[in-house]
């Protein structure tokens, strides 16, 4: 809504918010809760969880393709350097770069087992640093404006 974008939009970027992370469930569940760094056939597995999830939801008819794309590259970064197909932000679909946004905010600003959760600020301020490489220039900004916009304070 603060895009400006249609209700089947919105509707769209909530369903592909809730099922992004789907293809996690297929993986080991000490992968998910491990503290130390990751092996790089830990990594490989974690860098397979877009594709589980889009496999598994492409077998849901009533599963848009808008959703389906958020899924399945919602780790695409800026750059190309992402996962799992390496797009760069103009290849990549707008609602997965907008999955990419939230839930890397959401990761930040979290604790998981391996880290300590940001403030919110710490997280802006990583995500404009980050914004040619992984989040986008385009977006950033706009990010930014949201959190302090009054969809998130009032």
């Amino acid at each position: 809504r603060h895009l400006k974008l249609t209700e089947a939009r919105v509707e769209a970027l909530g369903m592909g918010g809730m099922l992004h992370d789907l293809g996690r469930a297929k993986l080991p569940q000490d992968l998910l809760h491990k503290t130390g760094e990751l092996t790089e056939q830990e990594w490989a597995l974690m860098r397979g969880h877009p594709y589980q999830g889009y496999s598994m939801l492409s077998k849901v008819p009533t599963v848009s393709t808008e959703v389906l794309k958020m899924v399945l590259h919602h780790h695409e970064n800026a750059d190309g350097s992402g996962y799992p197909h390496g797009l760069k932000a103009d290849k990549t679909p707008l609602p997965a770069r907008l999955a990419r946004l939230v839930d890397a905010f959401d990761a930040m600003t979290s604790a998981r087992p391996y880290k300590d959760a940001q403030t919110a600020f710490q997280a802006a301020a990583t995500m404009i640093q980050e914004r040619d490489s992984v989040f986008g220039a385009d977006l950033v900004p706009t990010f930014v404006r949201f959190l302090a916009s009054p969809f998130i304070t009032g």
